[in-house]
């Protein structure tokens, strides 16, 4: 019984060192922590030399998606009952309407589109350009006759609209196809997409950058492209005949 008494004492003490000892190496070392501060501090710095290229793509992706929903918003209106009123104050009803684009090669400041009521149906936009940086757009049925601006959108931020082109979408690799755009038979100085009731699908309206008005037969779809604020990342809406509206 006794020699019972005397190994369950032992055992005891055993486990009691053990568990001393456990608590005392329990925490971090020094070098265990050092070396923890290293991996956090790598893990940042990653993370705030990516951030600004991130939020450059970030908010060139909600550009593009604002211009093509403010296309999307001329579609629906152009195909709808949507009326709009002349300079006399009469409403006519099922007005063509449509999206204008100026030359980005004119905007030193931010850039504006415009979304208009085609009153006289020309299928174009008829009113003073959005240049100017004050620029107000003009009620319907104004003091002047037959204003078609309805709303100004104003791109804002450090990106920017690069060029305006026609026949973007082609076989070539998405490089390719932003890259001849640069070319003179494909820029272009202003640019109407203009939707009329009932089809969904647009009529263009191009002039080049002389203000040469371009014939639109053959042409399939026009390219709006985008450009980030460090020049990294482009984005292309690609607005088809057939109406189909894409972010590319």
């Amino acid at each position: 019984m006794k020699n019972c008494r005397d190994k369950i004492r032992k055992t005891y003490h055993i486990i009691n060192r053990v568990s001393r000892r456990l608590l005392v190496n329990s925490g971090f070392s020094l070098v265990e922590l050092m070396v923890s501060i290293s991996i956090f501090m790598v893990i940042t710095s990653i993370t705030l030399v990516n951030y600004p290229k991130f939020s450059n793509k970030l908010s060139l992706d909600l550009l593009a998606e604002d211009m093509a929903l403010s296309l999307r918003q001329a579609q629906i209106f152009g195909s709808s009952v949507l009326g709009a009123k002349g300079g006399s104050g009469s409403t006519k009803a099922f007005s063509e309407y449509g999206i204008h684009l100026d030359d980005p090669d004119n905007y030193t400041a931010e850039y504006n589109y415009i979304l208009f009521a085609d009153i006289n149906g020309s299928r174009s936009y008829n009113g003073p350009e959005a240049v100017a940086t004050n620029f107000v757009c003009p009620l319907i049925g104004g003091p002047v006759a037959n204003q078609e601006c309805l709303q100004i959108f104003k791109v804002t931020g450090f990106n920017r609209v690069r060029s305006l082109c026609k026949d973007y979408a082609t076989d070539e690799a998405i490089d390719q196809r932003i890259a001849s755009c640069s070319k003179d038979e494909k820029q272009l100085g202003s640019m109407d997409v203009v939707f009329v009731r009932p089809n969904l699908d647009p009529k263009f309206f191009l002039k080049g950058k002389l203000g040469e008005v371009k014939d639109t037969t053959n042409i399939s779809n026009v390219g709006i492209i985008l450009e980030s604020a460090g020049g990294e990342y482009t984005k292309t809406i690609v607005i088809w005949r057939t109406g189909q509206i894409s972010v590319e």
